[in-house]
């Protein structure tokens, strides 16, 4: 076998086979860094703990600790968030039922007024009653009618990708 056909056998053909034979030395890094060759992996997670750190939690009891609290932590503010949300149903449907109450008690104070003979003031009465519950609805309509258009243009601005 002459020069030439040695050195064609030890040489690689192609970078991969380069990479392969450096690979298969496993020289240092610092060598590996000379010799011009880099090696990069991406890996790219969304969520809370990616899957690799979340095994590497569980295999220590620290890990376990962790992650036990963060579950209890999440529970604990849905938990919350829950009472909020009931609480403010509660509250809205306590204000309904007083709205509803004093309406009916200025409606009837109105025509115990009238039936009375005192026209002029049951009529008042009777009057501020409806006008103060049709004033509330239409705030509260108009107010909802405002909220709903600022999510809106949150909600474009978000998916424009604006902030």
């Amino acid at each position: 076998m002459s020069n030439r056909q040695r050195r064609r056998t030890q040489q690689p053909s192609s970078p991969i086979d380069q990479l392969n034979k450096e690979t298969q030395k496993s020289p240092p890094l610092a060598e590996k860094q000379q010799a011009g060759i880099s090696i990069e992996q991406r890996f790219e997670y969304r969520g809370p703990i990616p899957p690799d750190v979340l095994m590497r939690y569980e295999q220590s009891e620290l890990g376990r600790d962790y992650i036990r609290s963060e579950f209890k932590q999440k529970e604990h503010r849905q938990f919350l968030e829950r009472t909020v949300v009931v609480g403010d149903s509660k509250r809205a449907n306590w204000g309904i039922a007083c709205a509803f109450t004093l309406t009916l008690l200025f409606l009837a104070a109105g025509v115990y007024l009238v039936i009375n003979d005192h026209d002029t003031a049951g009529a008042a009465i009777a009057t501020v009653g409806l006008a103060s519950l049709v004033g509330v609805f239409i705030y509260g309509t108009s107010t909802r009618k405002q909220e709903r258009i600022e999510k809106t243009k949150l909600m474009i601005g978000h998916e424009r990708g604006d902030e």
